[in-house]
């Protein structure tokens, strides 16, 4: 079957080169700076208005996604905090002594801005203008990317390593080492214990809590960039924005593509996304001066909420008995005529990417612990809610014969 590809629902073009842009919280409008103005886009009409600032031209913006109208602009040697309204008005203004290469507002405190001179990585409160702390590792590569993972961790990349800080104590928690330089870094926000980054032409899936691996996706061509969006992994190839999720394939997780965004050109950079009631709209730079911006519709339904209505729906088996819940766990009493089965269930950080759970016995009955012990391979393929999976285990235990199949 031919993959469906998705054009472009419109394009803004600008007059000039498109040098940073960022996405206005709560909003489908984007600020940019170009190499000639200041402005505002309405994404979804694809209208510009200019803002003026009354000095010279910022390099980078970045606006707060926890607060909407509140962005922060970086100048050679200062960071302002503006407010916006009908234009900018200025909140707050930090000096460096050195040039800014990157912005990152805190995802959990609207407060927190982080941004990297050269090696040094310096937190702020922007409301009482407090330097939280100042950071600086052995490594002397400009920081090229920094990334939130939670309210007090935060990532940094610098040539081909990673390094993960905790802010309350001012130090390393993880290095994380790639092969190539770090292109791109990016963290899931549904789970502070992952990040993704982007080598040449592969995108590395890295569980710090852990220390190791979880996916190394190859393409046949070079990836420029990658944001989650919901569960969903948008990265940006040489033509094309695709679509894709994680799942476990043969027990080993992969990053499948999921839908093509067609481009229709050979530069394209910056991958950004606006949420619009309940779609989503994707953006990224073309030619420099053009914003092409195309529509999709993404479950957005949360992580916590797709669990919960698991929870709902196991409940409404009859031979089984939910005993507890608590963070995506939950313990059942499954009843197999006059025995029974206790097991705890773990629901994976990816989940409802049709990924397996984790399903451990606690305790059994003496007649299904014997029955148990001879079924190896309970859980069934992928694609199986928890109430089916449950089901499948059931059936299982009545009749230890049935090892493969579905419900």
């Amino acid at each position: 079957m031919k993959t469906k590809i998705n054009d472009p629902i419109g394009i803004i073009t600008f007059e000039s080169p498109i040098i940073s842009y960022s996405i206005i919280a709560e909003s489908a409008c984007a600020l940019l700076i170009t190499s000639s103005k200041f402005c505002v886009a309405d994404l979804e009409h694809q209208t510009i208005k200019e803002l003026h600032l009354g000095k010279e031209s910022p390099k980078i913006v970045a606006c707060n996604p926890l607060v909407k109208d509140t962005f922060a602009l970086a100048f050679e040697l200062n960071i302002d905090i503006y407010s916006l309204k009908e234009q900018p008005k200025l909140i707050k203004t930090f000096n460096t002594t050195q040039p800014i290469t990157c912005l990152a507002w805190n995802i959990k405190n609207e407060l927190i801005l982080a941004f990297s001179t050269s090696s040094t990585l310096d937190i702020w409160n922007f409301k009482h203008t407090k330097l939280l702390c100042s950071l600086q590792s052995d490594n002397e590569s400009p920081i090229s990317n920094l990334c939130w993972l939670r309210k007090d961790l935060l990532a940094a990349a610098q040539a081909n390593v990673i390094n993960v800080w905790d802010i309350t104590t001012g130090t390393i928690m993880a290095v994380v080492h790639s092969v190539n330089e770090v292109k791109n870094l990016e963290c899931d926000y549904e789970n502070s214990v992952v990040i993704v980054y982007i080598q040449d032409n592969s995108i590395v899936r890295y569980n710090i809590s852990a220390g190791v691996v979880e996916s190394n996706s190859v393409f046949p061509y070079k990836v420029l960039e990658a944001k989650f969006v919901q569960h969903m992994l948008f990265y940006l190839s040489f033509t094309n924005v695709w679509s894709s999720k994680y799942s476990y394939i043969n027990q080993k997780l992969t990053l499948q593509n999921v839908e093509p965004f067609h481009v229709q050109t050979k530069q394209i950079k910056c991958l950004e996304y606006a949420k619009l009631k309940d779609e989503y709209l994707i953006t990224c730079i073309s030619d420099n001066t053009k914003l092409v911006i195309w529509k999709t519709q993404i479950g957005t339904e949360t992580l916590d909420e797709a669990f919960l209505k698991e929870v709902a729906q196991i409940k409404e088996l009859s031979n089984v008995e939910v005993l507890n819940t608590k963070e995506r766990q939950l313990q059942v009493k499954l009843k197999i005529n006059e025995d029974w089965i206790i097991l705890n269930i773990t629901i994976p950080y990816m989940y409802p990417m049709y990924i397996a759970p984790v399903i451990k016995i606690i305790k059994t009955s003496k007649n299904l612990d014997i029955v148990w012990k001879n079924i190896e391979s309970y859980i069934p393929c992928i694609d199986l809610s928890l109430r089916d999976q449950i089901q499948y285990i059931s059936n299982k235990l009545k009749d230890p014969s049935r090892i493969s199949g579905s419900v």
